[in-house]
């Protein structure tokens, strides 16, 4: 049984770690690491646990690394340092590793073995090829491992570049090879699963890093990751294109392009480079500095630069700083905080956000599809990435077909188990991370993190006390210091309250505190020394039960006490007054009441009401368990606080207050003594000054409170109250001035006339049904076009509705906007569209053109929107268009173009529905007049999508007999699902020395043709057609030729002159689709240019028309002489306005906004259409092509084939014949099969000897060609 373990690299991003284990044996693959986020304050790095491979340490056969990232060898010192296994990688990847374990100050000794991608390596019972891969580390690979189980495929982290700088692109040749011989599982990278298209390519990096290395004047800085070798070799040769000297600075860089260079991965002359002291000797535009820092790491070399903290490098005003790296994750503020500094410093900043200068080394979902494709695995696993990741890659196979349970969505610890060929997760291990922090590996718990986090979040506060050793009595403190919690400077009152908190604490303590004898202090301010474990305590400290009942008691005397003297009533007789029967008493609690109030009032006068209160307050911290610190001394404070209150009453009211309709002594018989006594002494101020002292004082010390937390809190109330007004005016100001302007505003818009808006047309109705054309109602080999039912169905009530007022305003802001930057005019007419809204801006006299058409990025910005295009001016009119995306874009649908009466009520043969201009009109154009039609638009704005759409138009539309089809596909991918429909004159051409073949073969029909042509005496295809109807309507007698498309021959029978005279069959149309021309021109452009530009200008009259599609739309693709014979061209968005202008000779096209978003160039006239193009799913093109394939099969054209022999065996030399040749003949005969590493394997010859055996085979016609991922078809020997 085979089980492969992922310790770490599903459901995050880094870790990445997988166990392969059958029976006693154990591969690892890659020993990654992940830095720390917010959440692990303190942690340096987090690794894998390696808990399983200790449990398993005599299984462990060896290591195999993918690649040099730090998340795929960051942990493997650690690793080594526990087990010593075998390390095996490439050559680049084995050097890294080395300054990591120099790093770590681990034994040079270390058993690291070089893989070769092609290689095979025997370990244990696994066979293990490593399959070269493009990252954005040279030197990655992928893995091929032969189990007792079946073939495992390991994609490593990769992309397909089909243009890479460094020449090392994806072996995809190599995954579709062990695709063919049957792969059990694939681990696929699933970093990009989210991402749609194609991953940019190095190529197009290197191209946007050309422009500013043109257009800077200054230094150039550019951060990078160290790793990445071939952005550095791109820098370095543009460095050499515009004579910069280098400057490599940071540790890591510098020993990265030493290790690089060694292996040949980087190539400059050393003259180039130059150190920081030479570097100031030269002008800054003449050198680059290629740095690390790209991430905001604080101690990088870019950091130090930004802080002015660089020993060597001071950043200039002028100079142009480079971060060509995106933002990882959790890197953000560090990297925008750095911006801002080098900002402040007066450089020019580029990074990802703003220019195209960086790509990713993950695969994207084409690329991800291409992949699944080659390789056809049994069961799919996900890997590298987040849970999200792997669930939109485990979506993605699913989608192309693979079976619901053959998908498996891991996390780390499951056990993926394999038996007979079947596969499933059945158990889970313990596993998890460790955390290094310094010295420390694994010594930190989640506890202590939990820990760390609330003193980050919360702060610490520290109590210092010094303690009586015998009596546990206070001798020092407490005194509080805090650190991160509250500025003490700001915050003393805060720590006051502490204070008295902690010694009511210390006084609840009935037994004192055990202190354990330590040596004296050497001040005050020592914190006190105690570590010795608290004694235990009584079992039964006191039964909750006597607090409760202490505090009822406590409750009851306060409530009679306050209510006895709330209800005191003068007329209430009491027995030191009267003599004799009492009587009832008046106040609420009888005469227990009436005399407990009097003899209070008499006493203490009005301060007896501090009496209840006081208990009440007893009550409280009775019931909340706490005791008092002193009950004697707080007796006798409250004594003192309650004569001096009373003595103060006495002064303020001399004759006495009135309460309850009686006047009374206002402080009661003690009062008035104590205040007449310090009359005496004192006088009235004197005493009046002491006693309100003495009262305070008291209060205080009962209460514990403190004047200056008082104050504080008084200031900070008395403050919040003026913010607070001071806000409340400031608002009061700010909407009178908003409502002035308003109301000013408001007015000049009434003075305006109003927008003229142009009403959307409306959605049109459904088309009436057609009749269903049943087996009975169809004529025998008639040929019926798809329906419309195939189609998707639109939803309904797309139509996005416009308010007029909202339109007006959006009008009414643009004009202002525009006003801002000096340009006055007015918006007289609006166009509202399913995308865009086209704004009719009229400028006022005086106000020129190109200060408008420059304001785009400008508009942008100040409206938020994502592109603004500026057409200046519209034809024919005397106004300016602005288009503005709308908030919310409706999607239009291939169907609804379809159906729409310029599609169904169209007299062209060859109709194209493109999709709706700006008002939301359907765009239907016509091949045969354009004649020809020119494709360009960068990877992901729609360009496949409307390829696909235009094929359909002409399907819908045209039958075998009228059209066929030749296309050209080098990807592979886009037009396979058109193989074997009927209008095709040849199997999809994917291999570009075919394609250049098959132009070679148009360019001779064409010349045929206009042979039939002129026999006929006819200017065009079309005339000739209809005069073979005419023919076969008079009944002449019909000629036996050959077949249409040279199949027929080139003359036919009849007298010379006579009517009859040549092919009398109907030609039908020929369109040629290709749809990367670029790969075409880099294998032969010449002959490709010659064959293109022939068709160009003379096929029309012969019927042959070509629709070209590029994502390069540069000039060593677009020639001046195929643009000069195109002069339709279709334009989807580009990169630069650069590009714009190589393929519509203007700007504009870098302003589009995607998905279709298109620029359409008619033939004949000046005037450029933007136009929305339809979306059409993969899944409605297979569902018309399966349709198409259905009702006939295709009648391939042999002379297509034909030309291409030709070609090959005029264009090759001849070769010595292979000694096994006629054993390699006739194993593939026997075996029915033709590939390469059949014949390597069968007869033991090497790879070259065994691919030229296949093409002597195809070039004799014993085999047929290549078809992509297909196998070739075997013909066998002529007579066998």
């Amino acid at each position: 049984m085979l089980k492969i373990i992922p310790l770490g690299g599903l459901g995050e991003i880094g870790l990445n770690m997988m166990v392969i284990q059958s029976d006693s044996h154990m591969v690892v693959i890659d020993a990654g690491l992940m830095f720390p986020d917010d959440y692990m304050p303190g942690v340096d790095l987090v690794i894998p646990d390696f808990t399983y491979l200790r449990e398993n340490r005599g299984k462990i056969d060896a290591v195999i690394l993918t690649h040099g990232h730090e998340d795929h060898i960051g942990a493997l010192p650690f690793l080594l340092k526990e087990f010593s296994v075998p390390v095996f990688g490439t050559g680049f990847t084995l050097d890294l590793l080395r300054e990591k374990l120099i790093e770590h100050t681990l034994p040079q000794d270390a058993d690291l073995r070089t893989i070769i991608p092609g290689e095979i390596h025997e370990i244990g019972p696994f066979t293990v090829e490593g399959i070269r891969v493009n990252h954005s580390i040279v030197d990655g690979m992928g893995l091929a491992i032969e189990t007792p189980e079946g073939f495992i495929l390991h994609s490593g982290d990769f992309r397909i570049d089909p243009t890479p700088v460094d020449e090392q692109m994806t072996d995809l040749i190599r995954f579709a090879h062990f695709g063919e011989k049957g792969v059990l599982a694939f681990f696929s990278d699933s970093t990009n699963a989210e991402k749609e298209g194609y991953t940019l390519s190095e190529r197009d990096v290197k191209k946007t890093l050309r422009d500013y290395f043109l257009a800077s004047r200054g230094r150039l800085i550019v951060a990078s990751f160290a790793s990445n070798i071939t952005r550095i070799q791109e820098i370095i040769s543009l460095a050499e294109e515009f004579d910069r000297k280098v400057v490599f600075n940071g540790r890591s860089m510098i020993t990265n392009v030493g290790i690089a260079k060694t292996h040949g991965f980087i190539h400059f002359h050393e003259d180039l480079e130059i150190t920081e002291k030479k570097m100031k000797s030269l002008p800054d535009n003449q050198v680059v500095i290629v740095t690390t820092g790209s991430q905001g790491e604080p101690m990088s070399a870019l950091s130090r630069m930004a802080r002015g903290q660089h020993k060597g490098i001071i950043i200039h005003k002028g100079d142009t700083i480079i971060l060509s790296s995106r933002f990882i994750p959790g890197n953000e503020k560090a990297i925008t905080s750095v911006i801002n500094k080098l900002y402040a410093l007066g450089a020019d900043v580029i990074y990802e956000n703003v220019s195209d200068i960086h790509t990713s080394g993950h695969a994207r979902q084409a690329e991800l599809k291409v992949m699944l494709s080659l390789v056809r695995p049994q069961y799919f696993i996900p890997i590298h990435g987040e849970y999200r990741h792997l669930v939109k890659h485990a979506q993605i196979a699913r989608d192309m077909g693979m079976e619901e349970d053959h998908v498996l969505i891991a996390r780390d610890g499951d056990v993926i188990s394999f038996r007979g060929g079947s596969g499933e997760i059945n158990d889970t291990i313990t596993t998890g991370r460790t955390f290094v922090d310094g010295k420390g590996v694994g010594d930190i718990e989640e506890t202590v993190l939990r820990d760390r986090r609330k003193l980050r979040n919360h702060g610490v506060v520290m109590i210092q006390m010094v303690l009586d050793e015998q009596t546990g009595k206070i001798l020092f403190g407490p005194k509080i210091t805090s650190r991160g919690f509250v500025y003490e400077n700001q915050g003393q009152f805060i720590l006051e309250d502490a204070q008295g908190i902690v010694l009511e604490v210390i006084d609840e303590i009935e037994t004192p505190l055990p202190v354990e004898k330590a040596s004296p202090p050497k001040s005050k301010t020592k914190e006190a020394q105690s570590k010795s474990p608290q004694p235990e305590q009584p079992e039964n400290p006191g039964h909750p039960l006597k607090k409760e009942i202490r505090g009822l008691i406590l409750l009851l005397l306060a409530v009679v006490l306050g209510g006895s003297l709330l209800s005191y009533h003068p007329s209430d007789k009491l027995f030191w007054n009267v003599a004799g029967n009492l009587g009832k008493a008046h106040n609420l609690f009888g005469t227990v009441g009436a005399h407990l109030s009097g003899g209070l009032f008499d006493l203490l006068g009005i301060g007896a009401f501090w009496l209840p209160l006081i208990l009440f307050v007893l009550s409280f911290i009775t019931f909340k368990g706490r005791s008092l610190s002193s009950p004697v001394k707080g007796m006798i404070t409250v004594l003192i606080m309650l004569t001096s209150f009373s003595a103060l009453l006495c002064l303020q009211f001399e004759r006495g207050l009135i309460y309850r309709g009686t006047v009374m002594t206002a402080g009661g018989l003690i009062g008035l003594h104590i205040a007449g006594f310090s009359i005496t002494i004192l006088n009235f101020f004197g005493s009046y000054v002491l006693l309100a002292a003495i009262f305070v004082i008291s209060l205080l010390t009962v209460t514990r409170l403190s004047f200056g937390s008082i104050f504080s809190r008084l200031g900070l109330w008395t403050l919040e109250i003026f913010r607070k007004i001071k806000d409340i005016i400031t608002k009061r100001k700010e909407r009178k001035k908003r409502a002035k302007k308003t109301m000013v505003a408001r007015d000049k818009i009434k003075k305006k006339p109003k927008v003229n808006i142009v009403e959307t047309p409306k959605k049109e109705p459904t088309p009436p049904p057609r009749q269903k054309r049943f087996e009975f109602m169809q004529q025998s080999g008639e040929f019926q076009l798809p329906s419309l039912d195939l189609l998707e169905t639109p939803p309904e009530n797309t139509n996005i509705t416009f308010q007029r007022d909202t339109l007006e305003m959006n009008a009414r802001r643009l004009e202002k906007k525009l006003e801002d930057f000096g340009v006055k005019g007015a918006v007289v007419e609006i166009l509202p569209g399913p995308v865009i809204t086209m704004y009719e801006y009229k400028p006022a006299p005086g106000i020129k053109i190109s200060k408008v058409a420059g304001l785009s990025d400008d508009l942008a910005l100040t409206l938020r929107a994502q592109s603004i295009r500026i057409v200046a001016p519209i034809p024919g009119k005397a106004a300016i268009g602005i288009e503005i995306p709308n908030n919310q874009r409706e999607m239009v649908y291939f169907k609804e173009l379809l159906s729409s009466s310029a599609y169904t009520d169209t007299k062209s043969k060859l109709p194209i529905a493109l999709g709706k201009d700006i008002t939301g009109s359907a765009v239907v154009a016509d091949l045969a007049k354009m004649p020809h039609l020119l494709v360009a638009g960068a990877t992901g704005t729609g360009k496949s999508v409307s390829i696909n759409a235009m094929i359909q138009s002409l399907l819908y539309t045209t039958t075998p007999e009228t059209a066929r089809f030749l296309m050209v596909d080098p990807k592979r991918i886009e037009l396979s699902v058109y193989q074997d429909i009927p209008h095709l004159l040849h199997p999809v051409v994917t291999e570009p020395k075919d394609a250049n073949n098959a132009l070679k073969w148009a360019v001779r029909e064409m010349e045929r043709r206009y042979m039939l042509l002129s026999d006929r005496g006819v200017r065009n295809i079309d005339s000739y057609n209809q005069k073979i109807v005419k023919q076969a309507k008079k009944k002449y007698p019909v000629k036996e030729g050959g077949k249409e498309g040279g199949k027929e021959g080139d003359e036919a029978g009849g007298e010379a002159g006579g009517e009859d005279r040549g092919i009398d069959r109907h030609l039908p149309y020929i369109i040629i689709i290709i749809d990367e021309l670029a790969d075409l021109m880099m294998v032969s452009s010449k002959e490709v240019e010659e064959s293109i530009t022939r068709l160009a200008q003379m096929a029309r009259a012969a019927g042959i028309h070509l629709i070209i599609a590029t994502q390069r739309p540069s000039v060593n693709v677009l020639t001046g002489t195929i643009k000069a014979n195109f002069p339709t061209r279709l334009s989807f968005q580009v990169s630069s306005k650069v590009d714009s202008r190589t393929i519509l000779d203007t700007n504009g096209a870098e302003h589009l906004l995607g998905d279709g978003d298109m620029l359409f160039m008619p033939p004949g006239v000046g005037k450029i259409q933007r136009i929305h193009g339809a979306y059409i799913s993969d899944e409605e093109v297979k569902e018309v092509a399966d349709f198409l394939r259905s009702q006939k099969k295709p009648d391939y054209d042999s002379t297509i084939l034909a030309v291409m022999v030709e070609e090959e065996s005029t264009g090759e030399e001849p070769v010595e014949m292979d000694e096994k040749f006629n054993e390699a003949v006739e194993v593939v005969c026997k075996s029915g099969q033709a590939s390469i590493s059949m014949v390597q394997r069968k007869l033991r010859v090497g790879y070259n000897r065994a691919a030229r055996m296949i093409e002597v085979m195809e070039t004799e016609g014993i085999v047929g060609p290549s078809d992509g991922v297909r196998p070739r078809q075997v013909y066998g020997r002529k007579g066998d």
